[in-house]
């Protein structure tokens, strides 16, 4: 064996592609995991995000509402809240918000409010995406349901591969 000899020899050669191979078999793992990951973590940070905001409008108008109509509803409509802003020198405003999961695909929608009221004010808003609703699944589906003074409303939502499930109890205020 000649130790003057310059360069690598097969058995060097082969360990260093060894190694090469299994530090981009490494990498290539962990970036895969931290792309699932991160697609999980939006989905679910979306869901918990829709689930939040229906349940923050919906609660809201109902410590409003003198009127819960969650009953014999046309369809998409869910749950209506009505009530009156007295006036004291004018007339009174009499309010109207209608809840509504709109443009279902495969039992996803979107959760809608129409606020109309008695001076002829009517606007709508998008509350909420990804809103599950299926009234054939009422154990994993968005629904309402009155026992005066009680609401209760559970939101389902869905993002991808991920749900949110929360459910509200609402105590709407007394009529004096």
């Amino acid at each position: 064996m000649n130790l003057n000899q310059k360069g690598f020899g097969l058995l060097e050669l082969a360990i260093v592609v060894s190694l090469s191979a299994m530090i981009a078999l490494t990498a290539t793992t962990f970036s895969f995991h931290a792309f699932r990951t991160s697609g999980k973590t939006q989905d679910h940070l979306i869901a918990v995000s829709d689930v939040e905001n229906a349940g923050y409008w919906m609660s809201r108008d109902a410590l409003m509402a003198d009127g819960v109509i969650t009953e014999n509803l046309t369809f998409p409509a869910i749950l209506v809240l009505e009530w009156t802003e007295w006036g004291y020198d004018e007339d009174n405003i009499y309010y109207s918000a209608t809840y509504s999961v709109d443009n279902l695909t495969d039992g996803i929608g979107t959760l809608s409010r129409r606020l109309q009221n008695s001076t002829g004010g009517d606007q709508s808003v998008r509350v909420a995406s990804n809103i599950y609703y299926n009234p054939a699944d009422p154990d994993n589906s968005t629904n309402v349901t009155y026992e005066s003074p009680t609401i209760n409303l559970k939101v389902a939502t869905r993002s991808g591969t991920t749900g949110e499930i929360r459910e509200y109890q609402i105590y709407r205020r007394p009529n004096f």
